[in-house]
Parts: C-alpha cells; sequence; structure tokens
C-alpha cells in the first residue's frame, strides 16, 4: 500500500497549479507523480473547460475525473467525456438576452462542454481568450449550439457589481453568480459550484471527505475550500481566500502543489 492511498487532492489551475506565467514547474510534475505513484488520486478543479486546458495535458498526469466550468461539468480524461452536467440550458440564453439590452458595455462569453462562444467581445475577453490559449468562436445567438453550460460576463470591476446585483435580484434560486476575478462574472446553474463539483468526484471514487484535499486562489474556490476540512490556498491568494483556507502555502511561483503533497506526507508519516 502507498503512503498516499485514499487521497484525493483537486487543484485550481490559474494562480495555484499554474505559476504567474500559466505554466507547471517541474517540481510540481514530479510532485504529482510521485503523489500518484504512491496511491494518490490528483486532478483539478478549475473555471477552465477541458479544451483550454489541451496545451499542458501532456505535461501533468491526472488519475481522477475534474472539475471543470466551475462546476457545472465534471469531465473524466480516461473515457474522454463529460460524466455530468449542470447547464443553465435555455435559461442562459434568456438571461444572456436581458443583459445585453440593459447593459451595452459589456462582454459575454457562452461556455459550451468543450467550446468557448464569443457572443459580444470587448478587450477583457479578448485578453481572457489570449490568456488561456483557448480555441473560441465567436457568433450570434443563432450561431451557438446547445445546451448552453454557463455565461463569463466581463466588465469594468468598478461597474460589473450592477450585473451581479441585476442577475441574483432577478434569477435568484435559479442561478449562482460567483467572480472569479474583478472583472469575470460567472452564471451557472443552481447548485453548480466547485464544491458541489469535488464532492461528487469523491463520491465516484469512494473517497471519504475527510481524505479530500482541495486547493485554490480565487473567490471562484470558496466553495471548494469549504466542501472539506482540508482546505490549502496559496501565499498570493485573494483576501477572502485566506480567511477560509486552513493552510496557507507558498506562492504559485513556488511550488504550491509540491508544498501541499509534502504537507500530507508528513501527517500521514506521523
Amino acid at each position: 500500500m502507498g503512503i498516499f492511498d485514499g487521497v484525493l487532492i483537486l487543484s485550481d489551475l490559474d494562480g495555484t497549479l499554474l505559476n504567474s506565467s500559466a505554466e507547471i514547474s517541474e517540481r510540481n510534475i514530479e510532485a504529482v507523480k510521485d503523489f500518484m505513484a504512491n496511491g494518490g488520486r490528483f486532478s483539478f478543479a478549475t473555471g477552465r473547460n477541458y479544451t483550454s486546458m489541451s496545451y499542458f495535458y501532456d505535461c501533468i498526469p491526472v488519475n481522477a475525473p475534474a472539475v471543470t466550468s466551475n462546476g457545472a461539468v465534471i469531465y473524466d480524461f480516461d473515457a474522454g467525456c463529460a460524466r455530468r452536467v449542470y447547464a443553465l440550458g435555455e435559461l442562459g440564453e434568456k438571461i444572456a438576452r436581458e443583459l445585453l439590452s440593459r447593459f451595452d458595455d459589456i462582454g459575454i462569453e457562452v461556455m459550451l462542454e468543450d467550446t468557448i462562444y464569443v457572443l459580444k467581445h470587448d478587450p477583457i475577453n479578448e485578453m481572457h481568450i489570449r490568456y488561456t490559449k483557448a480555441s473560441a468562436h465567436y457568433g450570434g445567438f443563432e450561431d451557438i449550439p446547445k445546451p448552453w453550460v454557463h455565461l463569463l460576463v466581463t466588465r469594468d470591476p468598478a461597474t460589473i457589481g450592477e450585473v451581479y446585483d441585476f442577475v441574483a435580484s432577478n434569477y435568484s434560486g435559479s442561478v449562482f453568480c460567483q467572480y472569479s476575478a474583478p472583472y469575470f462574472l460567472e452564471i451557472l446553474i443552481e447548485g453548480a459550484t466547485k464544491g458541489a463539483g469535488a464532492r461528487c468526484i469523491a463520491d465516484m471514487l469512494d473517497i471519504s471527505y475527510d481524505d479530500l484535499y482541495t486547493v485554490g486562489d480565487g473567490l471562484n474556490d470558496v466553495q471548494l475550500l469549504t466542501c472539506t476540512q482540508n482546505s490549502f490556498a496559496p501565499e498570493n491568494c485573494h483576501g477572502e481566500v485566506r480567511k477560509i483556507a486552513s493552510h496557507i502555502l507558498p506562492d504559485n511561483d513556488h511550488d504550491t502543489i509540491a508544498e501541499l503533497i509534502e504537507h500530507i506526507r508528513r501527517t500521514r508519516e506521523v
């Protein structure tokens, strides 16, 4: 038996596993390989869909399903398909039409299981597409296939709160809204969170929540960190995340995941 048998790590990508150059350090890669070789299960909990992770697939192994699209999709890398999808569906188009009629200075990305469509572009979502190295399509309402999984709304941080307030007040109980950055507002179906997805994967693998370890840096990781007692965040995390994480690790430019794995090793060797 390996020292990490029965342990599941789900890691955020941007700002956590990925360094500030959007790369994975060699130390993190080797630590994950050793973790898996000694019985551990490792995967991601990310706002990205799985195609926008493709450029580093060959860099780091995973041996568990991933939480993608901020909890809207549980993706199984071995099977090459989604295991579960929690989509906005027709509600997504309704909300997008209302937002575009009310706010003329926003951008909107429509997230499908495996594709990003830019419904209305602005400089912020253009920056987002470049950073994630995603292959995005551009089109109107009639061009975007169904079902829509979730929406990403972009706007200046000084005014994006108006969009949040509108959606929260008009769709309370139907959708879940969260910020993934000061200029990114995510709109998902109610119940779709990284935390719910993490517990879903633990259940799939018959792993106790006591052996579920989560790590993330942003506001869209709050539910991920509160779904287990083993919550970790890198030093570069958002201030609200720092308040809820049970442990703070070195920042994402100093091998956050390798340090997490060393922490788990020490606790299991006692």
